[in-house]
């Protein structure tokens, strides 16, 4: 409960401080994209890089000049993906993502959006784990944890208490409300950071995290010529080229 409650509070900081500094008119720049965090930050990259652990095999994969140490590198990467797999998972939750959260720490505004995609992913991580987990109680009664119940009674032999006791499996529908709790927890978390990869991409591509509907945050002239320098086709030297305000919603 402490885990869940730490992390929907640091989601909400950063989705916070995201919007407030995206909707103002002299701090919406500051928030870094992709490019950007590898540029302020080169060392989260070059960490991850070099625990990655898939750079050995995608040199022996690509090696054009040894053709049997290209199938020797392709073989091994297949047979070792799922081991690779987890451990870039466990790098993520316990390498990458306390780096990027001292980043948030010392440059608030410049990383939220980073920090709002990488703790809804760690979101996503523990409630599709929590999720599995109760359908694996759900589905076997023995995979089930255990409560003891415990009570004192008079001995007839003895003038002692004997403590008696039953063993209890949690019950199914505590299986269930805790599956329906990593659901959607999975599913909240996934669109937050669906939500976060535009503005990753470009800085400038950037929408509110906590307003699901378009809401247009820069205007931008628009203003179409030839190649030559000439108006556009239906336009005139005089006439603009759209008029009125629009944005694009997507």
């Amino acid at each position: 409960a402490m885990l869940w409650l730490v992390l929907t509070f640091v989601a909400w900081l950063g989705v916070t401080i995201h919007d407030l500094a995206l909707i103002g008119q002299t701090q919406k720049d500051f928030i870094l994209d992709v490019s950007g965090v590898n540029r302020h930050c080169p060392c989260i990259r070059s960490v991850w890089k070099a625990l990655a652990a898939y750079r050995p095999l995608l040199r022996l994969a690509t090696a054009e000049h040894l053709p049997c140490a290209r199938v020797l590198g392709m073989a091994l990467a297949v047979a070792l993906a799922p081991i690779i797999l987890v451990w870039n998972l466990l790098v993520l939750l316990f390498v990458v993502c306390p780096m990027i959260l001292f980043a948030f720490m010392r440059y608030p505004i410049r990383m939220s959006r980073a920090w709002v995609f990488i703790i809804s992913v760690v979101c996503f991580l523990y409630g599709l784990g929590l999720t599995l987990q109760q359908l694996a109680y759900i589905a076997s009664m023995d995979l089930r944890p255990q409560y003891a119940l415990t009570w004192k009674v008079p001995s007839n032999q003895t003038q002692t208490l004997c403590t008696c006791g039953c063993d209890y499996s949690v019950s199914s529908n505590v299986c269930i409300n805790l599956g329906t709790i990593g659901l959607v927890t999975t599913l909240k978390a996934a669109f937050l950071a669906f939500r976060c990869l535009k503005g990753l991409r470009r800085s400038q591509w950037a929408n509110l995290l906590s307003v699901t509907f378009p809401v247009p945050l820069t205007v931008y002239e628009v203003n179409w010529q030839q190649a030559d320098g000439k108006p556009i086709r239906f336009r005139s030297e005089e006439m603009p080229v759209q008029g009125d305000v629009a944005f694009d919603p997507f």
